[in-house]
């Protein structure tokens, strides 16, 4: 649980339809409000419930148990859950995490919808631990628990088919039925300062606060969701829409609404909604067809105000200037923390002091500036001449037709390869690289430019990739296979190569002798005057001895057919013993 002010942060929720809204103020204080929702911008409330509990709360969630009961659902610091009526008295407490022995507080509620096949139930767990657990809403049993992974879990939320899980480095979607994982998305460091995590159906939300992205687990795209959020600091308390077409979120001073796509150019910022009173949390609840109604806590929580409007219309009422600056007055001044901006938190040995406001503020310029001169950085390693492949690539990936990818396998500049892997859509790089995969195995002598097409796609879309599910994942298992194969066959190659080169070198050794004694003219028989007959079988003699030794000096260097097949024969026999150590 945060701390603010020395003091814990308050946790807030919201019934179905708005009409109660429960808070836990300093970890052990429970109140409930029920507000007028049927009038909209009227602050009525009313108290139901003032208690000062024995733990200390650290989440609290309205759930349905079906249309006609709804309860609350609390998660202690000792790893319990307690359920209570809408009127505060207690039904039942669960041992949900303390009975499978992690006794540490629970941070995350997950409620399952009406329409979910396991109806009655929420999954509890742990930023501590390292399991899921269902609780029963009925009688508190646990119905099961399962572990996503070997390190603390940040975050859970559910569909009416699955739970999503978000640990410090991916999100998981497991089934509701098996708990086997589904999908999965690697967030980087966006999972160890995660503030928002909401699902509709197939399309995740997820947040740190400074950035959001946009997730789509059946067609495996995500993208990040823009807007002017960042200028006012960090954003919270993101909510889908009943219809799933509208997701918002707040600041301390505006609501932001945005549509809800599968692409990222239908999905933009829908209005800005500037509240001068201090939001506290606000919420989605249930309103008119074709409305997004969204119930707002305003002041603080000792004395709240609250309103009831529609976000895609109309503004909520706020309070006068002089009732905003009575209010102010009343209140604490709050020290300023250091400024969260593009996902990097100020820290310093002395407490920063922050003067300026975030649009202005000269450090997250120099940040801003710094990323930007990165990526400029980057993008002229490509020379302004460079050409693009992707197009080509983009038209085989709608028609499938081989022969529009020719051009692109004769490709051998890296910088062509590196900008045109750059354009390519993830969806459209995953399937090229299986393309890339069955044209190296039917063709190996196109390793060079295949190779680069097949490493660059792999650095660029890496996050895509890793992201797949096991099934598509097996349709790389044959190149894998290849490149293994190849690999183990490599020093065997290498042996054959160098007994080939000592054979080349025999020979060209052989031709060049040959080579020098036909080019040698030296006189073999001298005339002279005399007994010519005797110095002619004397010369004979001499000419005879030199032919046999020069003769018997060739045959020790020539190599004989019997060694060249005694070492063919070795060869063929270190090739075959490895090849079948290789196949064992």
């Amino acid at each position: 649980m945060v701390k603010k002010r020395g003091k814990l942060k308050p946790l807030v929720a919201y019934n179905h339809d708005g009409s109660i809204v429960g808070a836990i103020v300093n970890g052990n204080q429970m109140k409930w409000w029920r507000c007028d929702g049927s009038k909209k911008n009227k602050k009525i409330k009313e108290d139901i419930l003032n208690h000062q509990l024995q733990e200390q709360v650290t989440s609290i969630s309205f759930a349905q148990i079906s249309q006609e009961q709804e309860v609350v659902v609390t998660g202690t610091k000792t790893g319990k859950v307690d359920i209570y009526s809408l009127d505060g008295t207690k039904l039942c407490t669960s041992e949900a995490l303390a009975g499978i022995g992690e006794v540490i507080p629970v941070t995350s509620l997950a409620p399952l919808p009406l329409n979910s096949s396991r109806e009655g139930g929420i999954f509890v767990c742990s930023s501590a631990g390292r399991s899921v657990v269902e609780v029963s809403l009925r009688d508190g049993t646990v119905r099961g628990s399962f572990r996503p992974a070997k390190v603390g879990i940040r975050r859970i939320c559910v569909t009416s088919e699955h739970v999503i899980v978000a640990t410090e480095d991916k999100l998981k979607v497991h089934s509701l039925d098996d708990h086997s994982v589904t999908a999965k998305y690697p967030i980087g460091a966006m999972g160890s300062n995660l503030s928002g995590l909401i699902a509709y159906k197939d399309r995740i939300i997820i947040s740190d606060g400074s950035t959001i992205s946009l997730w789509d687990y059946k067609t495996n795209t995500s993208f990040p969701i823009k807007g002017t959020y960042s200028e006012e600091g960090n954003i919270t308390d993101l909510y889908f829409s009943m219809d799933g077409k509208w997701f918002v979120g707040r600041t301390q001073s505006s609501i932001y609404v945005w549509s809800s796509a599968k692409n990222m150019d239908e999905t933009r910022e829908h209005r800005k909604i500037p509240v001068t009173s201090k939001l506290q949390s606000i919420g989605v609840v249930e309103g008119e067809d074709n409305t997004l109604t969204i119930r707002a806590v305003l002041s603080n929580f000792h004395s709240p105000e609250f309103t009831i409007f529609d976000g895609l219309h109309q503004a909520p009422e706020v309070k006068t200037e002089k009732e905003n600056e009575g209010t102010q007055n009343n209140e604490t001044n709050e020290k300023k923390r250091p400024i969260t901006a593009l996902g990097i938190q100020a820290t310093s040995k002395k407490k920063l002091k922050v003067a300026s406001e975030l649009p202005s503020d000269a450090r997250l310029q120099t940040i801003i500036e710094k990323r930007e001169a990165e990526w400029t950085a980057e993008r002229q390693t490509i020379k302004k001449g460079t050409t693009s492949y992707s197009a080509t690539i983009n038209q085989w990936y709608k028609t499938r037709e081989s022969s529009d990818l020719e051009s692109c396998f004769r490709v051998q500049k890296a910088n062509v390869i590196n900008r045109t892997v750059q354009e390519l859509q993830s969806p459209v790089a995953w399937q090229f690289l299986i393309e890339c995969g069955n044209k190296l195995m039917q063709y190996p002598f196109l390793v060079n430019p295949l190779g680069s097409w097949i490493r660059q796609i792999f650095r660029q879309h890496a996050a895509f990739i890793l992201s797949q599910n096991s099934e598509n994942k097996q349709k790389l298992l044959p190149l894998h296979q290849y490149l293994r194969q190849r690999m183990t066959s490599g020093p065997v190659l290498q042996r054959l190569q160098g007994k080939i080169e000592l054979l080349t070198m025999l020979a060209e050794h052989k031709m060049k002798k040959n080579l020098k004694s036909n080019n040698s003219q030296e006189a073999v028989i001298q005339y002279q005057e005399g007994d010519s007959e005797k110095e002619d079988d004397d010369e004979m003699t001499k000419e005879e001895k030199e032919d046999i030794d020069s003769n018997e000096e060739e045959e020790d260097d020539e190599l004989k057919p019997e060694d060249l097949a005694l070492l063919m024969q070795e060869g063929g026999s270190d090739m075959d013993d490895d090849m079948s150590d290789d196949e064992d």
